[in-house]
């Protein structure tokens, strides 16, 4: 199976972790074999009640944000579970950099970014669909 995962340009904003989409599982556990996780340490890709989650890992200074592209629902849908992740990976950079009270604007601008970022990844991941 071809890999098609890259490690997400950090130009978007000052990230102080890696990031990476993950499609589809084996994408998943291959990231985390790259970053040093063992398979039975990594825990699960998507549970299965959801079709998107957030994997932060402090010790790895990495976060891979999981989306299925077969998950029910429109593009609409899919792109509004990229959005709700991207509030995650947010909340784990003003975690990570002792913020905890970012202005609003900052807030929406890079929740922005980061949710454009995730959406055109997702996009060239899955080719449109």
């Amino acid at each position: 199976m071809e890999i098609d995962t890259d490690w997400l340009d950090s130009a978007m904003l000052e990230m102080p972790c890696k990031l990476a989409l993950c499609t589809n599982e084996f994408q998943f556990y291959f990231m985390l074999r790259e970053i040093g996780i063992p398979r039975e340490e990594a825990g699960f890709w998507i549970t299965p009640r959801a079709s998107a989650t957030t994997h932060h890992i402090p010790s790895k200074d990495t976060i891979l944000v999981c989306v299925d592209p077969n998950a029910e629902g429109s593009s609409i849908a899919i792109a509004a579970l990229i959005v709700h992740e991207a509030v995650h990976v947010f909340q784990h950079f003003m975690s990570s950099m002792g913020e905890k009270e970012p202005s609003e604007e900052f807030m929406a601008y890079t929740i922005q970014s980061i949710s454009q970022r995730l959406m055109w990844e997702f996009w060239r991941q899955t080719k449109g669909g």
